[in-house]
C-alpha cells in the first residue's frame, strides 16, 4: 500500500493511483482502514482453524506483543485482501484492475507527490482545528432531523 497517510482513501486511489476498478478499490480501501474481515481463518501462529483470529491471537498467544499482535492481523488482512483480489482478477472484469501489491509481478509502490501529500496535510489540519465546530454541526442536523 502506498506509505502517504490518507484522508479519503477511495479518492486517493481512484486519483493518484488510477484504481478505476470500483471493487479492486472498495477492497484496497478496506485494506487501508483496517476494515478486512477476518473469519474462519488458520492461524499463523499455530496453525489451528480460527473462527475469529483477532480474538484468538489475544486469548491464545497471550505472550504477544502488541506490535507483534499488530503485525500478525496485518499480514492476515493483506493475505485475505489479496486472495479476494485474485479472485476477483480470475473474473477478468469489465473495467480491468491495476496492479497492486497481490501480484508478484507488480511495481514497486510509487509514493505520492509531495504536492498530493502536502494537499491531505491541509486537510488534516483543517479538520483538527474545525474538529469541535464541524461536530456541532452534524450534531445539529441529526437533531433537525430527527424532528
Amino acid at each position: 500500500m502506498c506509505p502517504a497517510w490518507i484522508v479519503n482513501i477511495s479518492k486517493h486511489l481512484r486519483t493518484v493511483h488510477e484504481v478505476a476498478n470500483e471493487q479492486q478499490r472498495g477492497l484496497l480501501a478496506q485494506l487501508g482502514r483496517h476494515r478486512v474481515r477476518l473469519a474462519n481463518l488458520v492461524c499463523p501462529l499455530c496453525g489451528k482453524l480460527v473462527k475469529y483470529p483477532e480474538s484468538h491471537l489475544e486469548k491464545g498467544h497471550r505472550g504477544m506483543s502488541e506490535s507483534s499482535h499488530s503485525e500478525t492481523v496485518r499480514s492476515l488482512e493483506r493475505s485475505v485482501t489479496a486472495g479476494k483480489l485474485k479472485m476477483l482478477r480470475e473474473t477478468n472484469p469489465a473495467i480491468p484492475l491495476v496492479p497492486d501489491f497481490s501480484q508478484p509481478e507488480a511495481p514497486p509502490q510509487v509514493p505520492a507527490s509531495p504536492n498530493t501529500v502536502e494537499q491531505e496535510r491541509s486537510l488534516m489540519e483543517i479538520w483538527s482545528r474545525n474538529r469541535l465546530i464541524i461536530i456541532i454541526i452534524i450534531l445539529i442536523v441529526l437533531k433537525l432531523l430527527n424532528k
